[in-house]
């Protein structure tokens, strides 16, 4: 569940309901698995840190995660957009026939910007003008709203003049335009079929404005 609390985990599968500790707690026709151990059967325990209003896990056991080692030369980027000052706002959830790295590479370049988003916000943008930047295995790209490169207005602050986008490798990406962020994550189902996952976030001073977001 995104929102509230509960008390246990049910998978949709087989309905096996699992502890808040990942115990076993109830198995779908306990009688056919006479003389299993309840303990092996929970939940395997996998890292999870967090670290600048972010949530960074690991699917396999191992070390606790050390989010600055992670993030390396970009942390102080994510770090000062403070995003833990942001309240969650909402989903919204696609599947798309495609491998899911094609999608990603999608996301990573702005050259089809002038040619697919028309008709969209993003027109607000110009696709052939952008700072490229590599942090190890992470990435951002910065791109000028077209006003900026047609009449420079220094009275605006940078974030209402350049859209931002980080990417967290492998399969994170967000944009901070200057009144909310939008987070983008893509995962695998198959080799031809993801699922493609856009969250917003909003200052927690603009319950106002959601309409709008």
């Amino acid at each position: 569940s995104r929102c509230g609390h509960r008390t246990h985990f049910e998978c949709p599968y087989h309905s096996w309901m699992f502890g808040l500790d990942g115990g076993l707690m109830r198995m779908t026709d306990a009688g056919s698995f006479a003389g299993l151990a309840r303990a092996p059967a929970g939940l395997r325990r996998c890292a999870v840190a967090a670290k600048y209003g972010l949530l960074f896990v690991r699917l396999s056991p191992g070390e606790p995660i050390d989010v600055d080692a992670f993030l390396g030369p970009m942390t102080d980027q994510i770090a000062a957009l403070d995003l833990g000052s942001y309240r969650y706002f909402g989903t919204k959830q696609t599947a798309l026939r495609c491998n899911w790295k094609i999608q990603q590479d999608g996301s990573l370049e702005t050259y089809h910007l002038n040619s697919v988003h028309t008709n969209s916000v993003a027109r607000q943008f110009n696709g052939m003008a952008h700072a490229f930047d590599q942090f190890g295995e992470h990435q951002r790209f910065v791109l000028p709203r077209r006003k900026l490169l047609e009449h420079h207005d220094s009275g605006r602050g940078t974030r209402e003049q350049m859209l931002p986008t980080y990417f967290i490798f492998p399969n994170t990406a967000f944009t901070v335009p200057h009144d909310h962020a939008m987070f983008v994550q893509v995962f695998p189902r198959g080799i031809r079929d993801c699922l493609f996952e856009n969250a917003v976030l909003v200052p927690q001073a603009g319950a106002e404005k959601d309409a709008s977001h």
